[in-house]
This record gives structure tokens, C-alpha cells and sequence, in this order.
């Protein structure tokens, strides 16, 4: 396809699909499409994208509902020329479903969304925002993405007959000795067990702290938290109550995950469900073991005993057993790293991502010429 390609998102907080757009619009760059993103909010994805050279507007609303909003993103998709929308999160596609003007849309979805059905309010508000997101969706005649298959297989049906197709997320490979530096905040002479995110309860995070209760106290593990959250005073209580206190470091959000990774030595997911993370992509293309839950995009991507070792979500029994067959053999951490990053260089690339992004956009700039 030709013509420049726009990226549209709240921008609200940084993960997954912001690490997703940044990787998304250097490629398409490359491609000299001249991507051009939109946010709602001028965080930390805008200023990187700024460190990056990319071109971002921010869109001036009073809030994510403000009623101009359509109409902003519709003269800002005509100012710019802009024929594609690639859009991310329900605010974005419903803002672009009723701009003013004639383009396609793509739209990624990136996971299912915070576990919610014991908050019937909390509930209730993510049933709507999903129902107003797939409506948008076919009011464009979307080319509808998921991140993993899982998502689709969830998901799809409710999207009718719009083009819909799986596109894994992809990473450029990376180079652990590319970090020399050991960062701040790993314990000397431990064994560090990352776990690298925000600290909210769809991470699972209660389960390792109970699994590392669990290992004996001359252990080596040291499980070390970049991130920070709602769930922080409470994991923080619930390591002293558990005694493990000295055992589990909370270093707060980091500006250097990739760092953490090389000098790490074991990734852990203990999540109660995942799309796609990117946190895992790094992790095994840095050559770093991965402990998980063997559900979604993680039961998706690593294979148990060959690139990683999968455990039931909440077993925590079993998060322990793994902690310590990894803290005893060291040659089967080796391994598992080796494996999973030949791995993500085989099928995780950001060049398949992209190429994956780009058949998507020909469809819907090809459905409206």
C-alpha cells in the first residue's frame, strides 16, 4: 500500500501496546509510510515517541468522552491525508467510528481485559465498552487483529463477518551484552526472579509470593518487582506476613527493564490470563528462562521443558516446585533461554508483525477506493 498510516490510542499508561505502536511505527517508518500518531493523553508514550523522532499529536479533550472528540479526529485524519486508522483500545475506536470523513480502519486487540465478573459494576462497565467497540468496528468495516490466537478463538465471533486475522506481536532480536551495567536494585549473590509490570491482581502476583513462602530459607531465589500499582502496600504486607520479606524487592517503576532482564536470571508470569506481553518477547530474545501460567498468549508461545516451564494459573504447589528445580540447575536454565531465544528470532520478529499489519491495511484502504 502507499500513503501514511495513523496510530491512535489513549496513551494513558505505558505496557504492551504502547511497546506495540512505538515497534509498529519504526517499522512502518522504515517502510517509508510516514506513520503519524494520535494520543488522548500526554504521557509516557508520547514523550517516547518524541525521544524517537516519531510524529504524535495529542488530541486536546476535556476527557476520554468528551463529545468533540469525533469530530477532532476526523480534521485531524483529513489534515494530515491520512486514508488508514490502525486504532488501540475501545476509546480510540469509538472516537474513530464517529469522525467525520472516508478512511479504513484496523484495529488491534490486545487482551481480554482485567478479571472483573466479582465486581458486577466493574463488570457491567467492561461488557458495555467491549459491545461499543465491536459496534464501532463494523460500523467501518474493520480488519479486526488479535495479538494471539487464544484471543481470537475468545473473541472473534462477535465481530460477524469482518476480516479478522491473528498478528503475534514481534521484537527486533536483542543482545544481553548490549547491557553491561548491572542496574541498581539486584541483590548480590541471589538468584533474581523478575517479575516486570504493574502490580495489579490479573498478574497473579499473591501466588509467588505464596510459592516463595513455600522454598526453604537458604534458598537462592530473590523475587525482585519492577512496577509499581494499586496491589503495592498489600503484596508488600503480604511478604511480612508470610516472612519473606528480605526474600522479595519491590525496586518501583523502572526505566530500564531490559537491563533487569539481561542481568536477570529468571522471568516469572504467574498471571491469571495474558495476551501477548512484551515483557516475554524480551525476555526470551535476551536468552532468559520463563516460569509461567500456562494460559493465553503464554501456554501460546512457550513450549513446557523447551523454552520455558508452564504452571496451572493459582497453583501454587506448583510455582514452588518449579522455583526450585530452576534454583538448583543451572544447565536447565541455560537451556530453556538458548531455546526460547532462537524462538522469538524465528516467529516473534517485528518484520513478521509488520508485514502481518500491512496485508491488514491494504484490505481496508483496497475495501474503501
Amino acid at each position: 500500500m502507499t500513503g501514511p498510516v495513523a496510530i491512535i490510542a489513549t496513551g494513558e499508561l505505558f505496557g504492551g501496546a504502547e511497546r506495540h505502536i512505538l515497534g509498529l511505527a519504526d517499522f512502518l517508518r522504515r517502510r517509508d509510510l510516514d506513520p503519524r500518531i494520535l494520543l488522548f493523553s500526554a504521557g509516557e508514550l508520547a514523550d517516547r515517541c518524541r525521544d524517537e523522532n516519531l510524529p504524535v499529536d495529542v488530541l486536546q479533550l476535556s476527557s476520554a468522552y468528551d463529545l468533540a472528540g469525533p469530530r477532532r479526529l476526523g480534521a485531524w485524519m483529513a489534515q494530515h491525508g491520512l486514508r488508514v486508522a490502525h486504532v488501540h483500545g475501545y476509546k480510540a475506536t469509538v472516537n474513530a467510528a464517529l469522525a467525520p470523513g472516508r478512511f479504513g480502519m484496523v484495529a488491534t486487540l490486545h487482551g481480554q481485559g482485567e478479571p472483573t465478573w466479582r465486581k458486577p459494576t466493574a463488570y457491567l462497565k467492561d461488557r458495555i465498552y467491549r459491545t461499543l467497540e465491536v459496534l464501532a468496528c463494523r460500523k467501518l468495516s474493520a480488519a479486526v487483529c488479535f495479538v494471539t490466537a487464544d484471543l481470537q478463538q475468545r473473541h472473534g465471533a462477535a465481530y460477524g463477518s469482518l476480516r479478522l486475522a491473528t498478528v503475534h506481536n514481534g521484537i527486533e532480536p536483542m543482545d544481553a551484552a548490549a547491557f553491561p551495567q548491572r542496574p541498581d536494585g539486584l541483590v548480590d549473590g541471589r538468584l533474581h526472579a523478575l517479575m516486570l509490570g504493574r502490580l495489579s491482581a490479573v498478574k497473579g502476583i499473591t501466588f509467588m509470593l505464596e510459592a516463595m513462602a513455600r522454598l526453604e530459607s537458604g534458598h537462592p531465589w530473590q523475587l525482585t518487582l519492577a512496577g509499581d500499582g494499586p496491589l503495592r502496600r498489600d503484596l508488600e504486607a503480604q511478604a511480612a506476613r508470610l516472612g519473606i520479606a528480605d526474600r522479595v524487592t519491590f525496586l518501583g517503576f523502572r526505566r530500564d527493564p531490559h537491563a533487569l532482564l539481561a542481568h536477570g536470571d529468571l522471568l516469572v508470569m504467574s498471571s491469571l490470563h495474558e495476551g501477548l506481553p512484551y515483557t516475554l518477547l524480551e525476555a526470551m530474545s535476551l536468552g532468559r528462562p520463563t516460569l509461567a501460567s500456562d494460559v493465553g498468549g503464554l501456554a501460546e508461545v512457550l513450549r513446557h521443558d523447551e523454552t520455558g516451564l508452564l504452571v496451572p494459573v493459582g497453583d501454587v504447589g506448583g510455582f514452588a516446585a518449579a522455583l526450585d528445580r530452576l534454583g538448583r540447575d543451572g544447565e536447565l536454565r541455560r537451556s530453556l533461554g538458548e531455546s526460547s531465544a532462537r524462538e522469538q528470532r524465528r516467529a516473534y520478529t517485528l518484520e513478521a508483525m509488520g508485514e502481518g499489519y500491512l496485508q491488514a491495511y491494504e484490505a481496508v484502504a483496497g475495501a474503501r477506493r
